[in-house]
């Protein structure tokens, strides 16, 4: 069985395809998943969990997307 947790702090490897060299790319300094592999990630979380995911400015519509997907529903914000 899968411990499960009422926090989930989640900061996912995103995607960036801005970057016009390949020594800029994200992709040099770490692996990254696409939104949708992201969305496919089995979460372990309680029910009433709640989910604090870190989302560059460029990624909040994607960020909304797993929230969703993950089963959370939006609710706030904090700027770091």
């Amino acid at each position: 069985m899968v411990k499960k947790y009422q926090i989930i702090y989640a900061d996912p490897p995103w995607r960036y395809d801005f970057s016009k060299k390949d020594v800029d790319s994200i992709e040099a300094h770490y692996p990254t998943m696409s939104v949708e592999e992201i969305c496919a990630l089995q979460v372990p979380s309680k029910d009433n969990a709640v989910l604090y995911l870190w989302a560059t400015a460029p990624k909040l519509r994607e960020a909304l997307k797993v929230m969703e997907a993950w089963g959370f529903q939006y609710k706030t914000h904090a700027i770091w």
